[in-house]
């Protein structure tokens, strides 16, 4: 694959907002026998209904569509192998988001339309998720002008991932949703930052252009990736959390693609750490079933080769409500016993004196614990010694506002093939 293009069919326009497209392959072998008979098949996502090998192998993710792209077309050393006997995929999952909150019966033709050559070129393109995990941790209070959420790869998951060479990114798609404000994808040397890798200080949801990295960005072992959201919530009144729901959810990722082509490197997240997040909220004990679904505390074993989903995931294949805080019952103190998490959240008076209220509880997690996830492709887990880390110190890259800086330059898709399409057209003149 050398590039793709959305086709959006005009009348759905509104409803239809992002694809995603997943390369489905079984580790152990024996693709074939489990995909084939699969081959054509239309489920809702994430329900009892949909075959669990769905979302155990369907992982990396080749192709990403979100409102305001107009696709991609890769540089001529780049492209994504097909076919498992080149390194690539036979079979993809396409997922197909819609924003129909009023839940509208229509039929969509809309999809993504892919280019392709058979002259191989000189490497193999993939991508990292980089980022939060999808999860009620990733918790937004309301009323706040600038609230922040990070998420992203330590330097010992990329010490454990990556090979010696390192490995060069080409474009990113940041990706959050309404309330973000300013999204970054960070990178971090020896204790320095470097300059962004991607960066949107002017978020929007309607425009979610991908970046190309000029020039590309050498990634190497020991460097801490992260993706940094801001938020602004004064116009809500609730609570916003880890979600799949445009209105009333946030994420907070970046997809960076990269060469050479790794098993080892598919995603890089944190999750909030158990007790850090309720400590912030006066809970020191909490209990229910939910926290054997979701995997909380988390704690890998060594014989654990496969990374549990996400917990939202997790909720959805239980047909569960995604919000696992509705299903905390708190124990301690006793003052709070008889509520739930998600009770005792709605309670606080996050917008009193200005958000002051929530800015402290952000202080609180952010100096607080994380889980740090680092999985290959399939999900496969990189074992860390350190799965329950901090936010890294480290010296900040100067600000500045034009998009050039020493050379670096991080720019819309759209606007370097503008500037190609021009100098064709004065060429030819």
């Amino acid at each position: 694959m050398i590039g793709w293009r959305p086709i959006i069919e005009e009348v759905n326009r509104p409803r239809v907002h992002h694809f995603v497209v997943f390369e489905c392959v079984v580790p152990e072998g024996n693709t074939d026998a489990v995909f084939g008979k699969h081959y054509g098949r239309v489920e809702t996502c994430y329900n009892p209904n949909m075959p669990p090998e769905w979302a155990s192998y369907c992982w990396t993710v080749p192709i990403v569509w979100t409102l305001g792209q107009e696709g991609e077309m890769l540089p001529e050393h780049i492209g994504i192998p097909i076919g498992e006997e080149h390194g690539g995929a036979t079979f993809f999952m396409f997922e197909a988001h819609y924003d129909n909150p009023e839940k509208l019966e229509f039929v969509d033709n809309s999809g993504i339309r892919v280019y392709h050559t058979e002259r191989l070129r000189e490497h193999d393109l993939t991508s990292a998720t980089i980022g939060s995990r999808f999860t009620s941790f990733l918790f937004v209070p309301p009323g706040v002008e600038d609230y922040h959420v990070v998420g992203g790869c330590t330097a010992e998951c990329t010490s454990k991932a990556l090979p010696p060479e390192g490995i060069r990114a080409t474009h990113v798609v940041l990706h959050a949703h309404k309330a973000a404000r300013k999204v970054v994808l960070r990178h971090i040397r020896d204790g320095k930052e470097l300059p962004p890798i991607a960066q949107d200080n002017n978020y929007d949801l309607d425009y979610q252009q991908g970046r190309v990295v000029m020039p590309e960005r050498h990634i190497l072992p020991g460097d801490i990736l992260l993706t940094t959201c801001e938020y602004n919530t004064t116009y809500r009144h609730e609570p916003l959390y880890g979600d799949l729901s445009t209105e009333d959810s946030e994420m907070c990722h970046s997809f960076m693609f990269y060469y050479p082509r790794l098993d080892t490197f598919a995603s890089c997240q944190y999750q909030q750490e158990f007790g850090t997040f309720l400590n912030a909220l006066g809970v020191k004990e909490v209990k229910g079933e939910v926290l054997d679904i979701v995997h909380l505390p988390y704690v890998p074993k060594p014989e654990d080769k496969i990374e549990p989903h996400d917990e939202n995931m997790l909720l959805l294949l239980k047909n569960m409500s995604m919000n696992s805080f509705e299903y905390m019952n708190i124990v301690q103190p006793s003052g709070l016993m008889g509520s739930t998490v998600k009770e005792l959240i709605d309670r606080q008076p996050w917008t009193k004196e200005n958000g002051q209220l929530a800015k402290k509880f952000e202080s609180k997690v952010m100096d607080g614990d994380y889980y740090a996830i680092c999985t290959g492709a399939g999900r496969t887990r990189i074992p860390l010694e350190k799965y329950v880390t901090r936010l890294p110190s480290y010296e900040k890259y100067r600000e500045f506002d034009a998009t050039c800086d020493k050379g670096v330059l991080v720019t819309p898709l759209w606007t370097l093939l503008a500037s190609c399409a021009l100098g064709l057209a004065l060429a030819r003149h």
